[in-house]
């Protein structure tokens, strides 16, 4: 998503601002250490120029997921 946002010539105050969203959440969201809503997906990708969906698939790649080391 940060990506996406500084394609869009964006600061992450300018994206929180055209979002209606608190900044420090969505940095946050942006490091993968919080899971978006899907309100704050609506929300974010009309700023940022994509399609829902399309904002999913990018979020989900920076989402800090625990991973189960156990061997089966």
């Amino acid at each position: 998503m940060r990506e996406r946002r500084i394609a869009c010539g964006m600061t992450l105050e300018e994206l929180a601002y055209e979002s209606g969203m608190d900044e420090k959440h969505l940095s946050k969201v942006e490091l993968g250490k919080r899971e978006p809503s899907s309100k704050t997906i609506c929300k974010l990708s009309v700023p940022l120029n994509l399609d829902a969906n399309q904002l999913i698939s990018e979020v989900i790649h920076t989402i800090d997921v625990p991973h189960n080391n156990q061997d089966t």
